[in-house]
């Protein structure tokens, strides 16, 4: 299993994580809170969000690396949509 975790700094986290998961929700296996989030896209694809007052911990995991850059940009595209009036960061990087 191959997985990746960027840290996005933004006061709004809650909401992209609500958004999110609600938007995701009508096509995947999704559960999520306040404070966390997972997505479940199916062939051993998830990505696990949680949330702080000031930051997003975004975890994807594939099977393949090459699926996992792939969810690294879809959920990045994603959020940028939620965040249009905001810059966000998204230091992706590759983790055991």
């Amino acid at each position: 299993m191959f997985n990746s975790i960027a840290i996005v700094e933004t006061p709004h986290a809650a909401n992209y994580l609500r958004k999110l998961c609600i938007h995701w929700q009508q096509r995947f296996t999704v559960e999520f809170d306040t404070k966390s989030g997972t997505i479940d896209f199916g062939n051993g694809e998830t990505t696990h969000i949680s949330v702080t007052d000031r930051s997003l911990k975004i975890c994807v995991s594939a099977p393949q690396k090459n699926c996992v850059n792939e969810l690294e940009q879809i959920v990045e595209e994603h959020i940028n949509r939620f965040s249009r009036k905001e810059s966000l960061f998204f230091n992706w990087r590759m983790s055991d």
